[in-house]
């Protein structure tokens, strides 16, 4: 009679998967899982069990717990029962990993390696409504603005020239949320480096306290201590906001919801258009170029009212025909402001043979928000695809 391993048991999990001698059969699942971003060549296992650093500290067993040859780690996980803080125990369990990396004395350069997360979970993560909320780097921006405000202000250590700093492509939610505060906001160009550029400047002239600056894609850097967001932070960031909302009854994405009820319900998106080659890089050349010299009227049925042209420093408003400079440097960027407030940044990517289009808008509720990204990103398609 044939026996068999069942993988999505503990036991069988760490039978196949857990084991010196099958880890080739561990190399390739990740290489499958990570097709196109990395290939792994070799692994070791480490130990799988962490000890409380100090009294009354929590230990962690992970389930496999490895490393590359390159030093990057990787935690799999396999969850069949169905667990309420699974989010928590994932982070909690990245972060204990990430802090096992720091070495004693002065002569640490901060040099720290990746550490990857894979969670199986034998069951569905929901919201209150019954579905799966993944919290994109917009949502978590605002989030962790307005807790780093509030907590600051509760302390009576908001200063009065306090300022966030965010990129143009990045949720205009920040906007209100600053504003019930009484601190600045500040838009730089794509890429943190122009935040960092800001801290200096800040420091130099004393005009502002930086107080949180944050992209799109996740990245952020509460603090003067770098020039660059910080993932770790970042991660201690988000794992502090979870206690706190835990205490008040919330999740995360409650406390999201409650934002929503306060600010307007905003939605963000991005459409990435893969072009290769120097055929590609042609097109997207042509793109921008029709886009540029041909402002369109109106997006997802909306009317264009205001076109910001970063590389010829020239914004229009096209209702009154009004002319004004950019307050930043030259870059490859159109943006489009909508009568409704909706905005559509275009944009090459620096580091892919992309094109990218980020779209942000604001209605009455959730779905009324994605219906306005959905029009904007099928009329987005429509007019590339007329662009030869």
């Amino acid at each position: 009679m044939g026996r068999f391993i069942n993988p999505f048991t503990d036991v069988g999990f760490k039978r196949i998967f857990g084991q010196s001698v099958h880890k080739d059969l561990l190399i390739d699942f990740l290489n499958n899982l990570l097709e196109g971003e990395k290939q792994i060549k070799d692994i070791s296992f480490l130990d799988k069990e962490l000890l409380p650093e100090f009294q009354g500290d929590r230990g962690t067993i992970y389930d496999i717990y490895c490393t590359t040859e390159s030093g990057e780690e990787f935690i799999v996980e396999m969850q069949n029962c169905e667990q309420a803080y699974i989010r928590e125990r994932a982070i909690y369990y990245l972060c204990r990993a990430m802090s096992r990396q720091g070495e004693r004395g002065a002569n640490w350069k901060f040099n720290l390696k990746a550490v990857y997360g894979i969670f199986f979970l034998n069951f569905e993560m929901k919201d209150s409504e019954g579905n799966f909320v993944a919290l994109t780097g917009n949502m978590v921006g605002a989030l962790a603005t307005d807790y780093i405000l509030s907590q600051r202000k509760e302390q009576g250590r908001l200063p009065a020239n306090g300022v966030v700093v965010k990129t143009i492509v990045s949720t205009e939610m920040i906007t209100p949320i600053c504003r019930a505060y009484g601190v600045g906001k500040i838009d730089v160009l794509t890429g943190f480096k122009y935040i960092g550029e800001q801290i200096k400047g800040f420091e130099e002239t004393g005009s502002h306290t930086y107080l949180f600056g944050f992209e799109e894609s996740y990245g952020c850097l509460a603090g003067t201590y770098a020039r660059d967001k910080d993932g770790v932070y970042a991660a201690v960031l988000v794992c502090e906001m979870a206690a706190y909302y835990k205490e008040k009854g919330m999740t995360l994405y409650e406390a999201l919801l409650k934002l929503y009820e306060k600010y307007g319900y905003y939605r963000d998106g991005v459409k990435s258009m893969t072009m290769k080659g120097l055929e590609g890089m042609a097109r997207i050349q042509r793109i921008m170029k029709t886009f540029r010299e041909n402002t369109p009227q109106e997006l997802g049925g909306y009317k264009v009212v205001m076109a910001k042209d970063y590389q010829t420093q020239v914004f229009r408003n096209l209702e009154t025909g009004e002319e004004s400079g950019s307050p930043l440097p030259v870059s490859d960027v159109l943006h489009y402001t909508l009568e409704d407030g909706t905005w559509v940044c275009i944009r090459p990517s620096g580091t892919e043979p992309k094109l990218k289009f980020y779209i942000g808008v604001k209605a009455d509720g959730l779905q009324a928000a994605q219906d306005k990204v959905d029009a904007l990103d099928a009329d987005i398609e429509a007019k590339v695809a007329e662009i030869a």
